[in-house]
């Protein structure tokens, strides 16, 4: 497990990529094995990786261009294929009927939040919608209140800290 961990930080992006595509294909398979293993050792590298994908989609010649796009144009690319991997990694954990602690749930709700907006690449807005409903049927009301607040729905109570008028999100 500690070699698979360690390849989320390869310098080859091939690497990373296929990495996380095992650790989907584990979540999605063994997923009462490895639920705690995900929330606990792969959520805080996937929150370091969006970081750095968000770095590298905004100089690559693949990547959405605009203030309010979101990732790449093409399902080809690696950082297409490491968004769908966490997406699908993230909701297969939670399948189980474990208990999502509110900290990371948090933080997975805002952020896989951006592949809800319609000029996202549909498939990521597939499986983004497939996290938001499987995070549902443990905490609604946290995804009620973050994608409230994050469209900024008229007459609706929200926090102000988590609009994003750029995003399209009504749908």
């Amino acid at each position: 497990w500690p070699f698979v961990l360690n390849l989320l930080s390869d310098k080859e992006t091939f690497v990373v990529s296929a990495a996380a595509g095992l650790i989907e294909a584990l979540a999605t398979h063994v997923g009462s094995f490895m639920t705690m293993r995900v929330w606990n050792d792969v959520w805080p590298r996937f929150k370091t990786m969006l970081d750095k994908l968000d770095s590298a989609d905004a100089v690559s010649a693949l990547s959405r261009r605009g203030g309010s796009l979101v990732g790449t144009e093409s399902a080809y690319t690696h950082s297409h294929r490491l968004y769908r991997s966490m997406l699908r990694t993230m909701t297969a954990s939670l399948s189980g009927e474990m208990e999502v602690r509110s900290r990371p749930a948090w933080e997975v709700l805002i952020a896989f939040r951006r592949f809800l907006h319609a000029a996202a690449h549909e498939e990521l807005q597939v499986c983004a919608r497939g996290l938001y409903i499987a995070m549902g049927r443990h905490n609604e009301d946290a995804v009620w209140l973050i994608l409230t607040s994050t469209a900024s729905s008229p007459g609706v109570p929200h926090l102000k800290h988590l609009q994003q008028s750029k995003w399209d999100m009504q749908h």
